[in-house]
């Protein structure tokens, strides 16, 4: 759910030997695979399920470096998937993975288009608003409605993309199978048929060696902040940097900033326990998403950076005292 309590759905099933389980969202008529364990670190949160003989781990991992400004601002999420035989015997595995719609509307009244790019060896699968009311509007329980989301998913074994409505990715979850070709019925609501951002992964039958299968969440604005009347952009294209070209980048780093981010959240979790105990540091974990994801990165005329809180649930303010006096200790 966005903060304001509107629905936001991301979609993750699971089929394993034939039946459908679901792992994160809800699909009415599948199964929960059991939840063991939740991990919160300050870049990771780290799901694990067992259930159905295979032990499933779910991990998003948002960079959110301090120390690196660029890969700061860029609007992005790695998500992971690793599957493994927990008794001993093979397994048929098929992940499913859908992002809606309702990422990037206000309203589910509002039309909506997509389509899908190559770019570099990934599947970029975009969907936005046909009007795209770039920072056009101010007021009270509004949500961006302008720019595309986006899933890009690098060239595995066994991946499969397809736009589709939601009901034909219900089915094929609990069919096994995968659209052909995309759903091309737009412009459309997202309250017809919601629109999903679908992938699949076959990873054919899994063994006690962990297999995994990942992709990445992305949101393109284009514009982030309007400034004493100017559209500012994302720090990260202060220097003309394409949203592909982004995306390409994240894609060759996600190695390298898995290191650094494992490194950083060891060392601050330590931090935070030495100074105040194993509470105070899963509250202060928490505080630190929470505090980063209420503000924005962008770039001034001159590229310096600018950083902006922005109010949870009114007019569309930046940087009002209720907010910065809060965030203030954190910075």
């Amino acid at each position: 759910r966005h903060w304001t309590g509107v629905e936001q759905r991301l979609l993750g099933s699971i089929r394993i030997d034939g039946k459908s389980w679901s792992f994160m969202g809800h699909e009415s008529g599948l199964d929960p695979l059991p939840q063991v364990s939740r991990v919160i670190w300050p870049t990771h949160t780290i799901y694990s399920f067992e259930g159905a003989g295979i032990d499933l781990t779910a991990t998003f991992f948002t960079p959110a470096l301090p120390q690196d400004l660029d890969v700061l601002s860029r609007p992005l999420s790695y998500l992971t998937w690793t599957v493994k035989s927990a008794d001993g015997r093979p397994h048929s595995i098929q992940i499913y993975f859908g992002a809606s719609a309702q990422l990037a509307v206000d309203n589910e009244h509002e039309g909506v288009v997509w389509g899908t790019s190559r770019v570099g060896d990934m599947s970029v699968l975009h969907i936005g608003t046909n009007m795209q009311q770039v920072l056009a509007k101010a007021g009270d329980n509004l949500r961006i409605d302008w720019g595309w989301a986006d899933v890009a998913v690098p060239e595995q074994q066994g991946m499969s993309v397809a736009t589709i409505g939601v009901n034909e990715f219900g089915k094929e979850i609990q069919s096994g199978d995968f659209a052909t070709s995309d759903d091309l019925d737009m412009p459309r609501t997202p309250r017809v048929d919601l629109p999903v951002l679908a992938v699949r992964f076959d990873l054919g039958q899994v063994t006690s060696a962990a297999v995994s299968r990942r992709l990445m969440l992305a949101y393109d604005d284009r514009y982030a902040i309007e400034y004493f009347h100017r559209q500012l952009t994302d720090y990260w294209r202060r220097n003309r940097m394409t949203f592909a070209q982004m995306l390409e980048a994240a894609e060759h780093d996600e190695p390298a900033l898995e290191a650094r981010g494992k490194a950083f959240d060891k060392q601050m979790v330590s931090d935070l326990t030495k100074a105040g105990g194993e509470q105070y540091a899963q509250l202060a974990i928490l505080a630190y998403q929470q505090t980063l994801g209420a503000h924005k990165l962008v770039a001034d005329i001159d590229g310096s950076p600018l950083l902006f809180s922005k109010e949870d649930f009114s007019n569309g303010c930046v940087d009002t005292v209720d907010v910065t006096y809060p965030s203030a200790p954190f910075f």
